[in-house]
């Protein structure tokens, strides 16, 4: 009889069995994580002050518009990390082409022409990450912990001679 190979198998059997579960019970919060439902980054609010490119700004520096570093520190590593931003009021008044626009829609159109993003969407794996892990961490742990069980107890059998 060899103990760790049914041992090996009975770990196998369970851990696909453990594995299945975890799958099944967690299919629904994979499902409410951005990857699964397709969130994009234009259905989050805006932003209260409007960023125009710098090359594009109109009107004076620092009366009608500032010229600084993104406000969110996921855009400041993009290119290019800088904006003039004007508020509402100023914006409106420098660029009249826009009157016919909400302030949503030119926000988002705003940040479209900076590849920018005006909300961090966060992790779109969140829940993904969570379920994973619970279905692959405890078997992995538990044939470790065999293994080095085994592989400790082999220090105490005795070798068998060779008889010559």
């Amino acid at each position: 009889m060899n103990i760790k190979r049914g041992l090996f198998r009975l770990w196998l059997v369970f851990s696909i069995f453990w594995i299945a579960g975890v799958a099944l019970l967690g299919a629904d919060t994979i499902k409410a994580d951005k990857w699964w439902k397709g969130n994009e980054w234009w259905e989050t609010p805006p932003l209260a002050f409007l960023p125009v490119r710098c090359e594009n700004a109109r009107g004076v520096k620092n009366k009608d518009y500032e010229d600084q570093e993104a406000f969110e520190p996921w855009n400041r590593y993009r290119s290019p990390s800088s904006a003039c931003f004007y508020t509402v009021e100023n914006f409106r008044v420098q660029f009249p082409e826009y009157k016919d626009l909400s302030r949503e829609d030119v926000s988002k159109k705003l940040y479209a022409t900076l590849n920018w993003a005006p909300v961090f969407d966060g992790d779109r794996f969140e829940h993904t990450k969570i379920v994973t892990g619970t279905a692959l961490i405890p078997p992995v742990a538990l044939l470790i912990i065999g293994c080095l069980i085994f592989w400790a107890f082999s220090g105490f059998s005795s070798k068998r001679r060779e008889e010559t």
